[in-house]
C-alpha cells in the first residue's frame, strides 16, 4: 500500500473532537449537495459563469463576437460594480470588485475581455507531525511542527471583537465573538487536529496563492492601459495571475483563451486528492 493510502487509511478512522472524521465528511458532502440543488432550482441548471466566442471564419460579418456571461450575482449584495476609467495612459470600462482600482471584466479600445470559474486544484491539506520544542511529549494542543526534522513553532495569534445586532437590548446584548489562528509559516491555517498511528497531528490548508493574491494586479494594469494588443500580449500578460480563471480574449481579428492560475508542481508519487505529510520531504 502507497504512502498515501496509509495516511488517507489512518485520516478517516481518526476523530476530531467527539464526531468521527467520516461522519464529518458525510455532513459536508450533504451541505454542498444542498447548496448545488438550491441554486440549479433557482436558476434552471444555470448557475454557472458562461461564454461564447467565434472567430471571424465562423460569421457572416467577418469579424470576430463574443458574449460573455461572468455570473457573480448568485447572492445578495452583488460583489461587482461597473465602471469606467479614462486618463493618464489608461481607458478601459467595464466591472471590478468595489474598492479595486481598476477594471477586471470589460474591454479597452479595441478588445474586451472576460472570465470564468477554473477548476485547477491549488489546495493540498498538509498532515503535521506536533511536537513540543523542549523535547517532551507531543500532545493534541500542541502548537509547534516537526518540519524538515526541526521542531517549528505555528504563528499564534487571538482576535477579538464585538458583534453588533439591530436587536440588541438587556436581554439580547451584543456578542463577543473570540476567534484563536494558527498558522503553519511552511504551508498554512491550522483547521483541525487528529491522530496518526497514535500520534498527534494537525491538519493544514495549504494554497498556493497564501499572500500571493496581489501580485495578479500587473495583468489588470496592463489591460487597462491597453498593452494587450494581440493573443500573444494577452497570454503574457494573464499568465502573471495567480488566481485560477478561465479567461477569454477578442479584438478586430482574433479570439483567444488562456487558464490562469499558480500551479503547484507536486512531489512525485503524491495523490492530489489525498491528504499529505507536511514534513518537508514532500513539498510542492
Amino acid at each position: 500500500m502507497s504512502l498515501a493510502a496509509n495516511l488517507h487509511e489512518s485520516l478517516v478512522t481518526c476523530t476530531l473532537g467527539d464526531q468521527s472524521a467520516e461522519a464529518s465528511y458525510e455532513r459536508a458532502i450533504a451541505k454542498v449537495e444542498g447548496l448545488r440543488l438550491a441554486l440549479a432550482e433557482s436558476s434552471g441548471e444555470r448557475a454557472m459563469s458562461n461564454a461564447i466566442l467565434a472567430a471571424g471564419d465562423e460569421t457572416e460579418s467577418g469579424n470576430p463576437i463574443a458574449v460573455f456571461g461572468p455570473q457573480t450575482g448568485y447572492f445578495s449584495p452583488q460583489i461587482l460594480m461597473e465602471f469606467a476609467q479614462h486618463g493618464g495612459g489608461v481607458d478601459a470600462r467595464g466591472a471590478s470588485f468595489a474598492g479595486f482600482p481598476w477594471v477586471i471584466l470589460g474591454r479597452g479600445i479595441d478588445h474586451s475581455f472576460s472570465a470564468t470559474s477554473a477548476g485547477d486544484d491549488i489546495i493540498d491539506i498538509r498532515v503535521l507531525r506536533l511536537c513540543e520544542p523542549g523535547g517532551a511529549q507531543a500532545t493534541r494542543d500542541s502548537t509547534s511542527y516537526l518540519y524538515n526534522g526541526v521542531c517549528t513553532p505555528m504563528f499564534e495569534r487571538t482576535d477579538e471583537w464585538t458583534a453588533e445586532t439591530n436587536l440588541t437590548t438587556g436581554a439580547n446584548p451584543n456578542q463577543k465573538v473570540t476567534r484563536s489562528i494558527l498558522r503553519a509559516p511552511d504551508y498554512g491555517p491550522v483547521f483541525a487536529t487528529a491522530t496518526v498511528g497514535g500520534e498527534p497531528v494537525a491538519l493544514a490548508i495549504q494554497r498556493s496563492t497564501f499572500f500571493g493574491e496581489p501580485d495578479s494586479v500587473t495583468t489588470f494594469v496592463a489591460v487597462s492601459r491597453n498593452e494587450v494588443v494581440d493573443p500573444e500580449s494577452f497570454f503574457e500578460a494573464f499568465n502573471g495571475l495567480t488566481g485560477v480563471f478561465n479567461w477569454m480574449y477578442v479584438d478586430s481579428a482574433n479570439i483567444a483563451y488562456f487558464n490562469s492560475g499558480l500551479l503547484p508542481k507536486r512531489a512525485a508519487g503524491i495523490h492530489p486528492d489525498l491528504p499529505q505529510w507536511g514534513t518537508g520531504e514532500y513539498d510542492w
